[in-house]
């Protein structure tokens, strides 16, 4: 679950670290979380010199994975470690072009059209028994 003002990681290689959460997309009221597969809208607040990412400008990120618990229609629990973004131009591609192999996709994601992303995920979490504690 992701508010305004939340701090979140990205896992993507842009060369973004840490960015700040402005809005989640498509909600006018600043106090609606956001959940995995969500949009957001963000700002760069580390990042690594000389990559496509820079400290100060505003993107569009995708959260592949939250902190808080998801729980599946079949009443299993997922949680992930933390939370997780990937930075997209505005178009339905991200702006890296590859995710960490340590951060895992929640099938949410994929449910809500983002099938890219969920092609370059190295980890999907499909069986609804499994979760990432």
């Amino acid at each position: 679950m992701v508010l305004k003002n939340t701090f979140v990681k990205c896992v993507d290689n842009t060369g973004a670290k840490v960015l700040k959460v402005l809005q989640v997309v498509g909600y006018s009221s600043s106090s609606v979380p956001g959940y995995a597969g969500d949009e957001l809208l963000v700002v760069v607040r580390h990042a690594v010199p000389n990559k496509k990412a820079k400290v100060g400008h505003k993107y569009r990120a995708l959260l592949i994975q939250s902190s808080a618990t998801v729980r599946r229609p079949f009443g299993d629990v997922v949680r992930g470690r933390n939370l997780a973004v990937l930075l997209r131009p505005g178009e339905d591609l991200p702006l890296g072009n590859r995710i960490s192999k340590r951060y895992a996709v929640f099938k949410e994601v994929k449910a809500k059209g983002w099938t890219k992303v969920a092609q370059l995920a190295s980890k999907l979490i499909l069986p609804v028994c499994m979760s990432l504690l």
